[in-house]
């Protein structure tokens, strides 16, 4: 049957900017509340993409159960769709056992995935996407941003990740598609944004934690952690490919950007992606904003998440037919 086809299911959802503190935060509500995590982070589905994206590490998880990790291999294609099943799978098993869920992330597409559901059954015409695939040969990223630049601007600014080639790809794809119609966002009409809470802080406290957090990645290991998973997929998918951090150390890899230059260029998408997640959240969810210094003891963040929980009650899933 159908994940659709069922009760009402409800999380508790903490979201916001890449490198805010979510993580730290989450864990320790978990534990206070005996809850699950899912995250919801387009890139920390990759099974052995760890360092550089910032997923928990076995050893600090405590007895916390983490889903959302390690889904696919890099060379496998993977999307909203995909993680809206999966998700709707874990919630409904966490459900059934009387387990809370904490859903947390800054993916704006996965996490509006479960809040408003997504328009299916758009069939692309192969010739479409084989063109854009070739122009995607011959230009790369950079060529597909353009295209799009020129026939929708507003679609290429409103993308929470804007140098992913697969993302670039399907909007062009959905444009030059009749059926398409109005769903160039892919969100069933008619939704109404339900409540969360999310977390931000000022502008150069973020930086300076971005630019903490990709010169710890490399420090970390991140290019010896590229040069392995090479090794094992000598061709990732579009999406894992362009991740923020990995195409950098890839380009270290083969000679075309210095150590330093790689982390200038990290640091660079990272602050630029947490921007386009700040006005995204702003713009396409309805959130309870809670300012957060750079400095604050996680226990204290969590404590006032948890009030505002208490205040709203859990965010309610999109449910097919309602």
């Amino acid at each position: 049957m159908s994940p659709d086809l069922q009760e009402p299911l409800f999380a508790w959802f903490l979201v916001g900017p890449t490198a805010v503190g979510k993580s730290a935060v989450a864990q320790w509500l978990a534990e206070q509340m005996g809850a699950a995590i899912l995250s919801a982070d387009s890139m920390q589905v990759y099974r052995g993409m760890d360092r550089g994206t910032a997923k928990p590490a076995p050893d600090t998880r405590g007895s916390v159960v983490y889903y959302g990790l390690d889904l696919v291999a890099p060379d496998q294609p993977y999307n909203a769709g995909a993680f809206r099943d999966e998700a709707l799978r874990v919630i409904r098993y966490l459900s059934e056992n009387r387990k809370p869920c904490i859903v947390t992330g800054g993916s704006g597409l996965y996490v509006k995935s479960l809040t408003h559901g997504l328009a299916r059954g758009v069939v692309i015409d192969p010739a479409i996407r084989a063109h854009w695939q070739s122009i995607f040969d011959a230009s790369g990223t950079e060529g597909l941003r353009e295209a799009l630049r020129e026939r929708a601007p507003q679609i290429l600014d409103s993308m929470p990740d804007p140098g992913n080639p697969r993302r670039l790809m399907g909007a062009l794809e959905r444009l030059d598609c009749p059926e398409a119609g109005s769903r160039e966002t892919g969100w069933t009409p008619g939704t109404v944004s339900p409540l969360m809470v999310g977390l931000d802080m000022p502008s150069d406290q973020l930086k300076e934690r971005i630019r903490r957090r990709a010169e710890q990645m490399y420090r970390d290991g991140l290019i010896d952690e590229c040069a392995h998973l090479i090794r094992e997929y000598p061709a990732f998918s579009g999406t894992a490919g362009g991740a923020i951090g990995y195409a950098e150390a890839m380009a270290c890899l083969r000679g075309e950007l210095s150590q330093a230059e790689a982390i200038e260029q990290t640091v660079r998408r990272t602050w630029q992606l947490a921007r386009r997640q700040r006005t995204w959240f702003r713009h396409q969810a309805r959130v309870d904003w809670i300012a957060v210094g750079g400095d604050a003891p996680v226990e204290t963040i969590g404590r006032e998440v948890m009030a505002r929980w208490r205040q709203q009650g859990p965010t309610p899933l999109w449910k097919e037919g309602a």
